[in-house]
């Protein structure tokens, strides 16, 4: 498990904007920067494959840079994400998830509503990461901007009828999810030991 953020070590121009990079903790991997690149103005100089082959590692791995740490650089974070990807490596890209948002595992655990040893399950590749998390972890990332993006004609629309549909109220919601924080652990029981499940 990655516990500071990722140095790169050294790195190669190849062909077709793709580079060979070596990460501090020995990971080696090929990065594809064509997509990337073209999302942003200020790289569109590295088209050039004059330009491209010249990639330099910055000053303590921190990054790869073309023109000396100035506007053609770029982070080491945002490589060892995009290596990750690439790679489809759920592990890494789930620590990669995580060093985007700058999240511990505690406060992934608590964003994402699960232990924080599935977390370092997940990051250390000891258990696979579910589908279900996987789609957290993209809404996390969409954010409350990927709510409001909804057309008001697809909002849910309570018909009457059945009371377990009715939406939630505020207080109804705070309460909820005050009771699910306190319920997190191991269960306790209120009441009389007559109350409690018979043991097994």
């Amino acid at each position: 498990m990655r516990e500071k953020t990722p140095r790169i070590t050294s790195a190669v121009a190849l062909d077709a904007m793709r580079l060979a990079v070596v990460f501090e903790d020995g990971w080696h991997a090929e990065v594809d920067l064509c997509g990337f690149v073209a999302d942003f103005k200020s790289l569109k100089p590295l088209t050039d494959p004059a330009l491209f082959a010249h990639v330099a590692v910055e000053e303590w791995g921190s990054g790869l840079t073309w023109d000396d740490e100035g506007p053609l650089s770029i982070a080491a974070t945002t490589v060892y994400r995009l290596a990750c990807e690439q790679a489809g490596d759920a592990a890494r890209s789930f620590d990669a998830w995580m060093m985007q948002h700058g999240f511990s595992a505690a406060k992934a655990a608590d964003v994402l509503g699960m232990s924080r040893r599935n977390i370092i399950n997940y990051r250390t590749a000891t258990r696979p990461i579910p589908k279900v998390v996987q789609l957290a972890c993209k809404a996390v990332d969409l954010g409350a901007a990927a709510v409001l993006a909804i057309p008001p004609g697809n909002d849910f629309v309570w018909d009457g009828v059945n009371e377990d549909d009715s939406p939630l109220t505020k207080e109804e919601m705070r309460v909820g999810i005050e009771a699910a924080k306190r319920g997190r652990g191991r269960p306790r029981w209120v009441g009389q030991d007559a109350d409690r499940p018979a043991r097994g």
